[in-house]
């Protein structure tokens, strides 16, 4: 009976260490792939937010525009807190709304109103803002 010696035999396969560099290397891989997620997640969010404010502010923009121009006062836009993305109750938003009478330096009479829309929220402690303005006149 022979014996044949280990070296004589062919190895298959990878050595421990192969496989923990693999390892490693794989894990590094995804952890960083997973920080990219991670990021993406909260920025899509952040622009989701941004899209619901600017929404807030052009839905009051609108408002303004469709007021008779005498009637379009700071009173009658008032300011909100603590609003959703559909303007009701129980949000993250605060809407207000400025309003700015021009008068010509001849005249005595308004000509000209600038509406000023800011929606303002915090996330995660950061303070973010959407400011939209139109001009009307008589």
């Amino acid at each position: 009976m022979r014996f044949a010696s280990l070296s004589t035999y062919k190895q298959n396969g990878f050595t421990l260490v192969e496989v923990l560099v693999a390892t490693v290397v794989l894990t590094m891989a995804f952890l960083g792939t997973l920080g990219l997620l991670v990021s993406n997640i909260n920025n899509n969010r952040l622009a989701s937010q941004m899209t619901e404010a600017t929404t807030l502010a052009q839905d009051r923009i609108e408002r303004i525009k469709n007021t008779a121009f005498a009637n379009v006062t700071a009173a009658s836009f008032p300011a909100e807190a603590n609003i959703d993305e559909n303007g009701a109750g129980g949000g993250i938003y605060s809407r207000t709304t400025t309003i700015t009478n021009h008068v010509p330096p001849t005249g005595s009479q308004v000509r000209w109103k600038q509406a000023t829309v800011t929606v303002t929220w915090t996330r995660d402690g950061t303070n973010h803002n959407v400011t939209l303005r139109t001009t009307l006149s008589e």
